[in-house]
């Protein structure tokens, strides 16, 4: 597993570090704005909105970044096959090219991932950084 990355080195304003991370994740799977919208089904000005820190995104949003929108089947023949899919059209992948590429993003992105335990840092880590008005 790759070692991962210290964040707290990086923008202390919740908004930008979320914008730089994007801006991360996005250049290291190599895709564009374009592609990654096309990916998803959403238009590529939310990303760009989101990665300039002007917006944080939907919910909707977030949640399609943050799902793997791809399946992987074993036939019966041995072949492996994908199926994408988004909010506008799901799709079939069989060529082997294809595959293989979608198989190493897969991989890529599932390494980068935080264990739970991590993942449980992190957001406390957040909430402890974000000011937060008291509750009434």
């Amino acid at each position: 597993m790759p070692q991962r990355r210290v964040v707290t080195g990086r923008s202390q304003e919740p908004r930008q570090r979320f914008a730089e991370e994007l801006r991360h994740l996005r250049a290291e799977r190599g895709v564009s704005l374009r592609e990654l919208a096309e990916e998803l089904g959403w238009d590529a000005s939310n990303f760009g909105k989101m990665e300039s820190g002007r917006s944080l995104g939907s919910p909707e949003i977030v949640e399609a970044l943050d799902q793997s929108a791809v399946k992987f089947l074993r036939l019966p023949d041995g072949r492996t096959v994908a199926y994408t899919e988004n909010d506008l059209r799901g799709e079939l992948v069989e060529e082997i090219a294809s595959v293989v590429l979608l198989l190493r993003r897969h991989d890529a992105m599932r390494d980068l991932a935080l264990s739970p335990v991590e993942s449980r840092k992190f957001i406390l880590r957040m909430l402890e950084e974000v000011p937060c008005e008291p509750s009434t």
